[in-house]
This record gives C-alpha cells, structure tokens and sequence, in this order.
C-alpha cells in the first residue's frame, strides 16, 4: 500500500510538473506575442506621427503653389518700374511681406542663374536656342523662378537653354 500510495504521489508530482511547463510554455508565448504586439504599435505609432507630420508640411502646397505666381507678378512690376522709385515701393513692401510669410512656411527660391548648368529635375526648358557663346546645355536665361516647399520642389524653374 505504501508503494502504491508512493507510485500515485510521484505520477501527481509528475502530472503537476508537465502541468507547470506547459504553463510556463503558454506563459512565455503569451508574453512572446504581448512583446511583438507592443513594438508593432510602438513602430505604428512613429509612422502615424511621421505620415501626420508630411500631411501638415504639405497641406498648403496647392495655395503656396498659387502664391508662387504673385510673386512673379510683383517681379514684373518690379522689373517694369525700374526708373520710377516711388511708385515701386508700395509693390516692393508688399512682395517682401510675402516671400517672408512664404519662408516662414517652408517656400524657399531655387538659386538658378544664366550660365548655371542644365538640370532637368530642377529647370524647365521652354526655349533652346543656339548659342557660339555658351557651352551646350547652359541656362542662357531665367523666365521664371523655381520654388521648393520643405525640401520637395513644387515648381521647377522655367528657363532658356542653349544647344
């Protein structure tokens, strides 16, 4: 009798230990899979944060984008009124009130110049024309100015290129 009351305590020890490891092993996948959700909702909340942060450095682009024509109409006011300096200066304050509203958004202008180096990810040929003067594909004029709103070009600059 007190062998079989022995052989039944080790067969309740042994049930209970492959009991604790198979609660140990659900334990450890649970906890496994808890870690695996928490950094992907850790990972998906960095690339919520990030898309919201494009979405609002972009909202305006469409009216910066119009904005960007004003500014080449005061240029040909400017250009226009050359001589007359006391006409111009209504025009010239508010332009500069504008391209500062404009940066101050993210609007900055291409720095592209007559002699500069085609590029056709920043300039856009609208003339080419001959020229014994300049090497082939040189700007040989600015028609309008190029913009970029945070780094991403909204408005490439329309030039004259020489062949």
């Amino acid at each position: 009798m007190d062998r079989q009351n022995e052989n039944k305590k080790q067969e309740k020890t042994e049930n209970a230990s492959s009991e604790l490891l198979n609660c140990q092993k659900e334990r450890d996948e649970y906890l496994a899979g808890w870690q695996r959700a928490r950094a992907d909702l850790i990972n998906f909340k960095k690339e919520e944060t990030e898309r919201l942060r494009q979405i609002v450095m972009f909202a305006n682009e469409n009216l910066i984008l119009d904005l960007t024509y004003i500014l080449d109409s005061f240029s040909l006011i400017e250009n226009s009124l050359q001589g007359e300096h006391e006409s111009l200066k209504p025009f010239l304050l508010l332009k500069s009130q504008l391209e500062n509203a404009l940066k101050q958004k993210g609007l900055e202008r291409l720095k592209t110049a007559k002699g500069d180096d085609f590029n056709p990810e920043l300039h856009e040929a609208v003339e080419v024309e001959e020229s014994r003067e300049e090497k082939p594909h040189q700007i040989l004029e600015v028609i309008s100015e190029g913009y970029r709103l945070n780094g991403k070009l909204i408005r490439p600059a329309r030039v004259k290129v020489s062949k």
